[in-house]
């Protein structure tokens, strides 16, 4: 099995395209069950997406997120983060500042230290450039340190990139209220960022990616909630 012009090509077969191997691909592609590696790289190259080698990130967002939204804050939800973040050099700056106490009772310092180079944010319809900033306690012998959550900017922190609430809330309603699959939802999506001018996205966003920070936005969630939106095959 393979992809020819976007589209699954059965090389046992002599109906290439239409034999019960690639229905049976297709309905596990369109599967919420975890996938095997090479499936994975199949739906990659039916996407045209990129081959660069990638490695499951260990997401840095820990907070609980509440299902809905506070009526304080829908204006920061549905505003573009760039419309309220400072930006230098054409990047996003996260956090600036940090009130918070070490458990150790010091503070942390006022400067930040980068959390590596920039990386990519995902929003519906753009992508954004965002440097994440780390705070280290003043005490010397404290190791604590706080790295950029997300929580409070709607964002999803996965470590290599980020993702905002709206987008994984759309699939979300997709899902619960036409039975989208996250795969067809996925190409949908990838059709809108190109569709904006953002011809780098094929180079830094992957399926692969999009369910890792699904599966972390629904784990956040926590399962109250999950049950509360009826969500059965999420009830693991």
């Amino acid at each position: 099995m393979s992809a020819r012009d976007g589209r699954l090509f059965c090389h046992t077969c002599s109906f290439h395209r239409h034999c019960q191997h690639v229905k049976d691909i297709n309905i596990l592609m369109n599967s919420e069950q975890d996938l095997p590696e090479a499936l994975f790289e199949l739906m990659e190259s039916l996407l045209v997406s990129s081959s660069f080698d990638e490695v499951k990130p260990q997401p840095i967002s820990k907070q609980k997120i509440d299902f809905d939204i506070p009526i304080l804050l829908q204006e920061r939800y549905s505003s573009l983060v760039n419309t309220y973040c400072r930006t230098e050099n054409g990047v996003l700056l996260f956090p600036e500042k940090m009130d918070q106490v070490c458990e150790c009772g010091s503070q942390f310092n006022v400067q930040s230290i980068p959390s590596g180079p920039p990386r990519y944010l995902f929003c519906k319809t753009n992508m954004f450039l965002v440097q994440m900033h780390t705070f280290l306690c003043t005490r010397q012998d404290c190791d604590s340190r706080i790295e950029f959550d997300g929580a409070e900017h709607f964002l999803i922190n996965m470590g290599s990139y980020l993702v905002h609430h709206a987008l994984l809330r759309d699939y979300m309603f997709h899902l619960l209220h036409s039975g989208t699959s996250m795969f067809n939802y996925f190409k949908v999506w990838r059709q809108m960022q190109i569709d904006h001018g953002n011809t780098v996205f094929d180079q830094q966003m992957s399926y692969r990616k999009f369910r890792w920070a699904w599966h972390t936005y629904i784990n956040l969630l926590g399962p109250t909630t999950r049950q509360r939106i009826s969500l059965p095959h999420l009830q693991k």
